[in-house]
Order: C-alpha cells, then sequence, then structure tokens
C-alpha cells in the first residue's frame, strides 16, 4: 500500500470514500424500501445523509486549508473495497442481517485503511486528520454492527436456519479449534496494548476470555495480520483497540452460528452453542466498554446487558 504523506491526499481520499459511502447506503436504503423493510430502509437513508455532509466537511476541510479542493491523483493507493447492488435480483435476495454486513464491511474497511495511514503518517497533520477519519469510521460500524445483532434474533425469531452441508465431529472440532486461535491471538495482543489505559476488570475480561479459547503463551509476539490490526488501531486510542477486539470476536460469533446450521451432531451442536453463549457475554463487555468511552455511542449503551458493569478511566 503507497503510504498517504500529504493532507491534499487525505482530502481526496476522504472525498472518494465518503462518496462511495453515499451510493453505498442509498443503494442499501433503496434495496430495504423495495422489499418491505421500511424502517432499516430509514436508517440507510439516515447514514446516506450523514455520508453528504461528511462530503460537504471534507470540501470545507479541502477549503480552510488553502487546497483548491480533494482532487489529488489517489490512482495508485490500494482503498478499501466498494460495491455497487445494481441487480434488482441480487437485491430482492438481501435479508435485512446481510444488508447490514454488507454496510459493517464496508466500514469496517474505511476503519482500517484510515489506522494505517494513521499509523504509518510521518506528518503530524496527515496523522491527526486520518485518526479523525478513522474515528468517524468506528462510530458509524458501531452502531451497524449493534443493528447487525438485533437483524440476527429477528430473523432467528421468524425461522430456523436450515441445516445443510453438515460436518462431522472432528471437523467441526478442527474448524473452530483454528476460529479461536486467532480470536486469541487478536484479544492478547489488544490486552497488552490496553494495560494500563482501561479499567482492570475490562483487561481481567479480555485476557479471561482469550485464555478460555486457547491455552497458548501470551508472550509469544504478535506476527498475524489480525495482531497487526490491533497495533493499527491503537492510533486512534482505546476506542480503536476495543473496536477491533470486539469485531473479532463478532467474527467468532458468526462462525459458530454457521456451524451450529451445519452440525447434526447432538454433543457438537451443545459443546458449540455453550461456546457461542460464552462468547457473546464477553463481546457484550467490550461493547459496553467501547460505548462508555466513545460519547457519540452513548445511545447504544441503554441497551447493554445489565450484569454488565464495566467503566473505563477517562
Amino acid at each position: 500500500m503507497v503510504l498517504v504523506t500529504t493532507i491534499r491526499q487525505v482530502l481526496a481520499i476522504a472525498d472518494a470514500l465518503e462518496r462511495a459511502a453515499v451510493r453505498r447506503y442509498e443503494s442499501l436504503g433503496a434495496c430495504m424500501r423495495r422489499v418491505g423493510h421500511a424502517d432499516l430502509a430509514r436508517v440507510f437513508e439516515a447514514l446516506a445523509q450523514e455520508e453528504r455532509q461528511h462530503v460537504e466537511n471534507v470540501e470545507h476541510l479541502a477549503q480552510a486549508s488553502q487546497s483548491s479542493g480533494p482532487s489529488d491523483d489517489i490512482s495508485e493507493l490500494m482503498l478499501p473495497e466498494t460495491f455497487e447492488i445494481g441487480d434488482a435480483a441480487a437485491a430482492a435476495l438481501l435479508t435485512p442481517y446481510k444488508a447490514l454486513s454488507l454496510a459493517v464491511r464496508g466500514e469496517e474497511q474505511a476503519f482500517s485503511f484510515w489506522t494505517y495511514v494513521a499509523s504509518e503518517a510521518a506528518n503530524a497533520e496527515v496523522r491527526a486528520q486520518a485518526e479523525a477519519m478513522a474515528r468517524q469510521e468506528l462510530v458509524h460500524a458501531a452502531k451497524l454492527r449493534h443493528e447487525r445483532r438485533r437483524a440476527y434474533h429477528a430473523e432467528r425469531q421468524r425461522k430456523q436456519p436450515e441445516t445443510v452441508d453438515t460436518l462431522d465431529d472432528a471437523t467441526l472440532r478442527s474448524f473452530i479449534g483454528r476460529q479461536e486461535r486467532e480470536t486469541a491471538t487478536t484479544l492478547r495482543d489488544a490486552a497488552r496494548h490496553l494495560d494500563g489505559e482501561v479499567d482492570p476488570t475490562l483487561l481481567h475480561l479480555i485476557r479471561g476470555f482469550a485464555a478460555s479459547l486457547s491455552a497458548e503463551p501470551s508472550v509469544v509476539a504478535p506476527t498475524t495480520e489480525t495482531a497487526t490490526l490491533i497495533q493499527r488501531a491503537a492510533a486512534v486510542g482505546a476506542v480503536g483497540i476495543l473496536f477491533e477486539a470486539a469485531g473479532s470476536v463478532e467474527q467468532l460469533i458468526e462462525q459458530y452460528l454457521v456451524l451450529l446450521r451445519r452440525s447434526e451432531h447432538a454433543s457438537g451442536l451443545e459443546d458449540v452453542s455453550r461456546r457461542c453463549e460464552h462468547a457473546t457475554a464477553a463481546v457484550a463487555g467490550l461493547n459496553a466498554c467501547l460505548y462508555a468511552l466513545e460519547p457519540s455511542l452513548a445511545e447504544l449503551a441503554q441497551h447493554a446487558p445489565s450484569g454488565i458493569r464495566l467503566e473505563a478511566h477517562p
């Protein structure tokens, strides 16, 4: 990935990403209206309006920085993936959960990109602006994750997922082991970066859950891509680290849910279900602390489980 070295490049990239986000949310909103999900359509339409405001903000920043506008050549930069939904047939197949998953992916990729820019920037002004952009994407992604969890549970209540392409116990356990080790590596790296920055209760939660996933020692130097994501997220501070840590656990939960649909064995189902419940409690704790640290997410804190009381140090 080519390094971003100037404010003009930052503004050019931000302009491109925000305009792509406007199109994405407009498209998702229209899709949800066509298939009868007006409430979710309004969520996407509101996000599209927020992104339009972000485009205007970028234009104002360009003017304030005495730039002629966000027009620098960014063709050599590896920007986050964007997508368009132009196929009406494909759009009709989108459930609320799938639509929100697409939206979450877009915001997570943008967050990861901006944390990369911030962590690699030599210029203090570029670094500060990239951090601001990253936090903006984090807030949107956290809200969308919240909506995605609600959509999943709503869909589960309406119908039971079909059991297809079943797995045997040996394959099931092998797959779970690999996914859990990856998540444990991410969480241990997160705990290292958060040590001294947040309440010890939160560190105990992270380390305890990581230990329950994998007995591998936490002193091993992080070498995986997921650990690198935590290091980059640290550019945004504790909220960035918590965001990536919670995301890693949510990805694990999604894998558990897939496995629950693909296992016919009672013993396997019981074990995966127990692990899924354990992971759900852990991600709830991570999110509760994330919401406490980020004022923009205050309304989501009202929906945090009442049994979780984690406070982060200012």
